[in-house]
C-alpha cells in the first residue's frame, strides 16, 4: 500500500484490508504493528478513479462483531455505497473468537453492503455457491451464537484483547529494543492486540527460540499451573503460542488467555527473557535450565532432551 503510486489508486478494483493487525511475514523486516488507516485508503482510491466500482474485502477477524470502526467507515461512505461505486465484503474467520477458543466448528460469517446494482450480482456467489456455505451444524451454531450470544462474545474478545494489552504494557523497554536478540514487536495505541510478536535473532536463533518456547514457555507454565498450548491460531480462552522459522530470526507467537493470573505469569516470564539480553548462548543455556525449569525434579538431561 505504501508503494501505491496515483495510478495504481485509480486503477485498483479490489482492496483487501483489516483495522487490526496480523502477524507479519517472518521473512520482512519486523517492524511496528498499527492499526490501517482503511478510511485513508478508499479517500485516495476514490479520489483517482471516475465512477469505476470499487470492492473492499475488510477482514473482521481480530475486530468486534459490532465495530465501531466498521460503523465509521460506512457512515464515511455512505453515499459512494448508495450511488453504486462501492462494495464493502466484511468478513471474519469463524475459527477464532466466535466459538469461544473451541473449534467445535468451522465457518467464515459475512456480510456485504452495496446498492444492489446488477453489477453486484455476480458476488451472490459468496452466499449461494454450495461448496461455499457451512455445514448445517456449523451454521447452526453461528446463527444461535450471533442470535443470543453476541454480546458475550464480545466480552470475551474484549477480555483477551485487554489481557494481551496489560501484558504489553508491562514489559521492559529493552525488549522493544531493534537491536535486541530478545526482541517483542510493539503495538501502538489504538490497536486491539491479540497476539505477541516474539522475535529471537542471531547465532542459534533456532535452538534458542525453541529453547525458550519449551523452557520459558511450556515447562515454567506448567510448573506453575497454568499450562500452555500449542496451536497455530489465536482467539484461544487460555494461553497459546506457535513458532516459525526463517534464516534471519526464529518467530514465537503468544496469545494470552481469558484467566488476569497468565498476565502476572507472563510478566515475570518476560522479566527473565529481559535479562538474556546480551548474553552469551552458553550463559543462555545455563540460565534456561536454572531459571526457567524450577523443578528439582526435572534434570538436566530431560531439558536437553527437547532439543
Amino acid at each position: 500500500v505504501e508503494e501505491a503510486t496515483k495510478e495504481d489508486w485509480g486503477q485498483v478494483d479490489l482492496i483487501l484490508a483489516q483495522f487490526n493487525p496480523a502477524l507479519k511475514r517472518i521473512d520482512l523486516l519486523p517492524t511496528e504493528y498499527r492499526e490501517e488507516n482503511v478510511m485513508q485508503f478508499l479517500q485516495k482510491s476514490f479520489k483517482n478513479r471516475n465512477k469505476k466500482p470499487l470492492i473492499l474485502a475488510l477482514d473482521c477477524t481480530f475486530d468486534y462483531i459490532d465495530s465501531p470502526r466498521v460503523g465509521q467507515l460506512l457512515e464515511a461512505f455512505q453515499s459512494e455505497i448508495e450511488k453504486g461505486d462501492l462494495n464493502i465484503i466484511c468478513y471474519r474467520s469463524g475459527l477464532k473468537f466466535d466459538l469461544f477458543g473451541m473449534d467445535n466448528y468451522s465457518g467464515a460469517p459475512l456480510y456485504m453492503i452495496h446498492n444492489r446494482d446488477p453489477h453486484w450480482a455476480p458476488f451472490e456467489i459468496l452466499r449461494n455457491d454450495p461448496a461455499l456455505k457451512a455445514d448445517s451444524l456449523s451454521l447452526n451454531w453461528f446463527c444461535l451464537a450471533y442470535k443470543n450470544a453476541a454480546p458475550t462474545l464480545e466480552l470475551y474478545r474484549k477480555q483477551i484483547f485487554d489481557n494481551t494489552r496489560a501484558l504489553l504494557e508491562r514489559l521492559s523497554p529493552r525488549l522493544y529494543d531493534k537491536n535486541s536478540p530478545y526482541r517483542v514487536i510493539p503495538f501502538r495505541s489504538g490497536t486491539d492486540p491479540t497476539f505477541i510478536d516474539i522475535k529471537v535473532s542471531g547465532p542459534l536463533h533456532k535452538v534458542r527460540g525453541s529453547a525458550l518456547a519449551g523452557g520459558l514457555l511450556y515447562l515454567r507454565g506448567m510448573e506453575q499451573g497454568h499450562p500452555i498450548f500449542y496451536r497455530r491460531s489465536v482467539g484461544f480462552y487460555h494461553s497459546n503460542f506457535s513458532m516459525l522459522f526463517c534464516h534471519e530470526n526464529a518467530t514465537i507467537r503468544l496469545t494470552v488467555g481469558l484467566d488476569t493470573a497468565e498476565v502476572d505469569l507472563l510478566a515475570k516470564t518476560f522479566e527473565i527473557l529481559d535479562t538474556l539480553n546480551g548474553s552469551t548462548e552458553e550463559v543462555f543455556f545455563e540460565k534456561v535450565f536454572e531459571d526457567f525449569i524450577p523443578n528439582p525434579k526435572f534434570e538436566k538431561k530431560h531439558f536437553l532432551a527437547l532439543f
